[in-house]
């Protein structure tokens, strides 16, 4: 019994032997080292961002911040703002760009803003179309130099819905300059923007025939005139159809103003009046009006002291003098009456402006000398004479 287990135990082990043995399996791939270098990320096309073509049919305004070329220089839209009907996209902080494309839209009514509209131009020869003007700064010069287009460019312009002085756009537009004289012909002629960007609306704004009262805008003044004036002429056409002499002194929330504006009472002319505003709040008023032929310095609510230091009573003293020179006349002043005074001793005011119908500016510079009774007037200061306000004498 004990050899028949044995026998079959030996012969177990034989087939055993037999059997092709089970592959191992496969390694499990070594961990990362932290200082090694991941595999690379795919890489997403980059956006297009428009190029310079001849025509634009059928071409789809890039989903992309407006950037492009101006004479062969990259350039990006830093700064956009919308005034009185014109676009400005630019680069460069400083007054003049240091590269910008300027769109003069010409839109039908001062101040109005053309929201959600589209504009689009094929490089026709045709001048019923906007202005392009493209300014550059040439290395080491502080003034652009322009190229102007009035039509053979190609252009799809849109503007949105205008919220908060802030109107978002989209444009491609392009444009090839002249060769000038000297210059080499080639692709620097060539300029293009293409993207969207967001404007600030600047300047004197219309929104449903009604002005923004807080923009700090010369063209606003004429147009407060005109509207006072209709409330006083109700039923009646009234139309301010001239200005002139317009000025602002401007703060946050505060702010004065002047204006001459001629108007017109159904169809008849009516002359000219001389008006004053003030800044309260952040929004702009008439405050008061004169006939036009008045210098309204020369006319205040109360007569200043004469003899109390500071420039009342001098502009007071310099605006009756001019009244008296001109006899009637209407004057348009240049500037305000500010005059360089030595205290008790003499004083001086410049004094600018033009005559209506007169072609001629003038300048005068009004002299006053100290008395027992205050500030006087003097005289006229002859050609080549100047006032010294430190010593307070008149000097040749």
């Amino acid at each position: 019994m004990r050899r028949s287990t044995l026998a079959v135990l030996a012969l177990t082990l034989v087939l055993a032997g037999c059997r092709k043995a089970a592959a191992p399996p496969p390694p499990a791939p070594a961990p990362a080292s932290s200082g090694g270098a991941a595999a690379p990320a795919p890489q997403k096309p980059a956006a297009f961002r428009g190029e310079w073509r001849a025509s634009l049919k059928g071409a789809d305004i890039p989903d992309v911040p407006a950037g492009g070329q101006v004479r062969g220089r990259e350039f990006t839209v830093e700064i956009a703002e919308f005034e009185n009907g014109i676009l400005h996209l630019k680069q460069g902080k400083e007054f003049f760009a240091d590269l910008e494309f300027v769109v003069f839209l010409f839109t039908k009514e001062k101040g109005s803003i053309p929201e959600n509209r589209t504009w689009e131009f094929e490089p026709e020869r045709k001048f019923d179309r906007p202005h392009i003007h493209l300014g550059y700064k040439k290395p080491g010069e502080n003034m652009p130099s322009h190229d102007m287009f009035m039509s053979g460019y190609s252009m799809k312009l849109e503007l949105g819905k205008e919220s908060g002085k802030k109107i978002p756009g989209r444009i491609w537009l392009c444009v090839e300059a002249e060769a000038k004289e000297g210059e080499p012909a080639g692709g620097e002629r060539k300029s293009w923007v293409a993207g969207t960007f967001t404007a600030t609306v600047k300047g004197f704004i219309l929104r449903n025939g009604q002005a923004d009262r807080t923009e700090d805008a010369l063209e606003l003044l004429p147009w407060l005139m005109e509207e006072r004036l209709k409330k006083e002429n109700p039923g009646q056409a009234v139309a301010v159809t001239n200005s002139a002499g317009g000025m602002m002194t401007t703060g946050e929330k505060t702010g004065s103003g002047s204006v001459d504006v001629e108007w017109t009472l159904a169809g008849a002319k009516k002359g000219w009046l001389k008006a004053r505003f003030e800044k309260k709040n952040g929004e702009w008023a008439v405050s008061k009006v004169w006939p036009g032929n008045q210098i309204p310095e020369a006319h205040p609510d109360k007569v200043p002291d004469l003899k109390a230091k500071g420039p009342e009573g001098l502009r007071y003293l310099a605006a009756v003098e001019l009244e008296k020179m001109f006899a009637g006349k209407i004057v348009h002043m240049q500037g305000a009456l500010y005059p360089n005074a030595k205290d008790g001793v003499a004083a001086a005011c410049q004094v600018g402006g033009q005559v209506e119908g007169e072609d001629d500016w003038f300048q005068k510079t009004l002299l006053f000398k100290w008395t027992e009774n205050g500030w006087a007037f003097d005289r006229v200061l002859a050609e080549g004479e100047r006032f010294n306000a430190a010593t307070g004498a008149v000097e040749k």
